[in-house]
């Protein structure tokens, strides 16, 4: 008999795309209990879209809004706090472009550059905020790194892969390093003092649609590929990997949480959770709609899960 959650629904949202909460203890009074969730437009009319705050610790209720008036649509967002110690909201659109938002107090994210280096769709921007560093990864096959001073400066741009990579981001611990993830089939480890070529790469037998990093050993990475593997790598040789579940449909986005629980999604609308420890399925309900983002807080057994289908659900066990 499967464990049943606490389980949180809510809606009236634009598209969702991208879910994230930043608890690191320099974010937390700006940000603490607060989850953002990027919709696909972000308009200056209410409940139109935007970065959606809400607030965990109150039953989320909607405790403020991010707008900025945009007509591309969102297609992954970061937050990092400068040297100069601005907030800045960075944001990706559908027109191939990053722009950097410095957030406000009243609640509006103010424009104060835009910037871009890629030819197709961004799927990701991370932030490593101890360097003032930006990474952006796009379907075009590329990665740029971005530092971020006065102002946005390009500082390296890799031919990471020869297809649309869907995920990149800096390694917990050395950020220095960043991993990535792409339809052709392969996972890389890139070392940015060395640009060159990728320090790592991991062979799969299909499509690797997403990754994370395991909560307990930052050595230990764990991807979902489209044929259905659930994968355990090792980043420090790559020839130590493990497949630990095997699906029928495609594993599409996934999220490690607090004690060694995974949460993905799958192609056939699925979500489930893996108990890593134990090594076996933990969770396992079907949704209403293609899920688009899977996001587990690290400060607690939650798992935050949008659909295509407007709709937000909080799993918590």
């Amino acid at each position: 008999m499967q464990i049943e959650p606490k389980q949180t629904t809510f809606g009236a949202l634009r598209h969702p795309v991208s879910i994230k909460a930043f608890e690191r203890a320099s974010e937390k009074k700006f940000l603490g209990g607060l989850l953002f969730i990027a919709t696909s437009e972000m308009t200056v009319e209410p409940n139109d879209g935007g970065l959606l705050v809400l607030d965990s610790n109150k039953s989320y209720a909607a405790s403020k809004k991010f707008t900025y008036s945009n007509e591309y649509s969102l297609t992954d967002f970061t937050y990092v706090r400068t040297h100069a110690k601005k907030k800045y909201v960075y944001i990706s659109t559908e027109e191939n472009k990053i722009h950097g938002l410095v957030a406000k107090d009243n609640s509006q994210l103010e424009l104060e550059e835009s910037f871009t280096n890629h030819e197709d769709y961004i799927s990701a921007v991370n932030a490593n905020d101890v360097d003032n560093l930006l990474l952006s990864a796009s379907f075009d096959g590329t990665v740029s790194i971005w530092r971020l001073k006065d102002s946005t400066i390009l500082e390296q741009e890799y031919k990471a892969h020869n297809d649309r990579i869907f995920n990149a981001k800096w390694f917990v611990d050395h950020q220095t390093n960043f991993l990535s993830c792409s339809a052709d089939k392969r996972i890389s480890v890139w070392d940015i003092r060395k640009p060159k070529i990728a320090a790592l790469t991991f062979n799969g037998t299909s499509a690797m649609n997403d990754i994370d990093f395991s909560l307990t050993d930052s050595n230990k990475v764990y991807a979902g590929s489209q044929d259905g593997q659930l994968l355990e790598l090792d980043i420090r040789a790559f020839e130590k990997n493990r497949v630990l579940q095997e699906r029928k449909e495609g594993i599409t986005k996934i999220s490690v949480g607090k004690n060694e629980l995974c949460g993905f999604g799958t192609s056939e609308y699925g979500f489930l959770v893996y108990d890593l420890k134990k090594e076996k399925e933990y969770y396992n309900a079907t949704l209403e709609d293609s899920i688009t983002s899977v996001y587990s807080s690290k400060m607690n057994q939650c798992f935050y899960v949008s659909t295509i289908a407007k709709k937000v659900h909080a799993f918590e066990f």
